[in-house]
């Protein structure tokens, strides 16, 4: 170290705001990161970014703001997926970007699910998305009629289906309700 040099500084740590983002193809989005920095002598490192795949999404720092812009093009297929890369110095931060895949039709495999008291049990949903090769990128919502009843524990969207977890608590009749995206389908719950 030069006696009475400049302090510049070194990145300490660097993140995404966000871990994963969902673009239409055609569209894009911005992300927001944190860098934080230490004096050091080392030369200052500057804020770079990269994209795994420029055919499913393109990455650019905007310039003035601790943000990068992300853009799929329209020819970026729906449910592919790769990786942006933040880098300063020796730090880097990772972002997923996924082409959003819509589901188009969604349908019970069972129209009535019969569960005994106090069991645990999986119903599986039918999803046709735009690329069927892929799971939606849609939101999974699943609503009881009666909670008392049926309890939904979890639901997870996988290729070509929805698998729902659920709980039977009680004797009785249910509704679920199962909306991904714009698109739903019901299935009738007995417990006994």
């Amino acid at each position: 170290t030069i006696k009475g040099a400049a302090k510049t500084k070194a990145t300490k740590s660097l993140k995404f705001k966000k871990n994963k983002v969902v673009v239409a193809a055609g569209k894009s989005t911005k992300v927001a990161y944190t860098v934080k920095k230490v004096a050091t002598a080392d030369a200052a490192k500057k804020v770079t970014v990269s994209s795994a795949n420029k055919k499913i999404a393109k990455a650019a720092l905007i310039k003035g703001k601790k943000k990068v812009k992300v853009s799929v093009p329209r020819t970026a297929k729906a449910g592919t997926s790769t990786k942006v890369t933040l880098k300063s110095g020796s730090k880097k931060a990772v972002l997923k970007v996924v082409v959003k895949n819509p589901a188009k039709k969604v349908t019970a495999k069972k129209s009535t699910v019969v569960i005994k008291k106090n069991k645990t049990k999986k119903i599986k949903v039918t999803v046709k998305a735009k690329n069927n090769k892929k799971a939606t990128t849609d939101a999974v919502k699943v609503t009881s009629s009666n909670k008392k009843a049926v309890r939904v524990k979890s639901a997870v969207a996988k290729k070509g289906k929805v698998v729902i977890t659920v709980k039977a608590k009680k004797a009785g009749r249910a509704k679920l309700t199962v909306k991904v995206g714009k698109k739903k389908a019901a299935v009738k719950v007995r417990v006994k």
